[in-house]
């Protein structure tokens, strides 16, 4: 196919530390000026081992027009998530979208008791748009079908160890083209669906 792979491209902020983490929510928090909502997307390390417990979620994902925080929960001091991060998880206010993003949150919940609030699943936002062929709802397809862009699931990268430190560029780079990909999803479905409301609206009034 001719379609061109989806990158991210701007800042991508790679967060273990407590001050690393404060500076970077701070970024992401929505100003009065910006889109007030954030693409979403964990990632854990996937072992096949049978008979034993998923792994915790290793990293999490939150990206807006300029930057993408790559937040390495599992290298947090003591596992748990700071207080920057779970504030913006926390916030009804800000809409947090993804693919799958309620199972996303329902993990981050039981590995780690922070509720995200303000999730958007995009499939279920997909399967609104009247008279769509979105084949089917994963982040994959719904890049080609709304954005023509060809969202790169390596498995070398999607399966690798996400627990491993520090993360290699390409690790931080997969992780934070599958948030942005969220947000720019989401972002095109949003001006559909308020394109579509003002056609509505027009038509009423005459």
């Amino acid at each position: 196919s001719s379609l061109k792979p989806l990158r991210f491209s701007r800042a991508i902020f790679y967060c273990r530390s407590a001050q690393e983490i404060d500076e970077c929510c701070t970024l992401l928090t929505p100003s009065t000026a910006g889109k007030p909502f954030l693409g979403f997307d964990i990632e854990w390390f996937v072992t096949f081992e049978a008979g034993v417990a998923p792994r915790k979620v290793a990293t999490i994902q939150l990206c807006n027009e300029e930057c993408c925080g790559v937040f390495q929960v599992s290298a947090f001091p003591g596992g748990s998530i700071p207080r920057s991060l779970r504030t913006l998880l926390e916030d009804w206010r800000i809409p947090k979208v993804g693919v799958g993003a309620s199972r996303d949150a329902i993990k981050i919940k039981d590995d780690h008791g922070v509720d995200v609030n303000g999730v958007i699943n995009l499939e279920d936002m997909a399967s609104r748009v009247p008279r769509s062929s979105y084949s089917s709802s994963s982040l994959q397809s719904l890049c080609e079908d709304v954005l023509h862009r060809i969202l790169d699931k390596a498995p070398a990268l999607r399966l690798s160890n996400w627990e491993f430190q520090p993360l290699s560029m390409p690790q931080q780079s997969y992780a934070a083209t599958d948030a942005y990909a969220g947000y720019r999803v989401y972002e095109r479905l949003l001006a559909f669906f308020q394109q579509h409301q003002h056609q509505l609206q027009h038509q009423h009034q005459h």
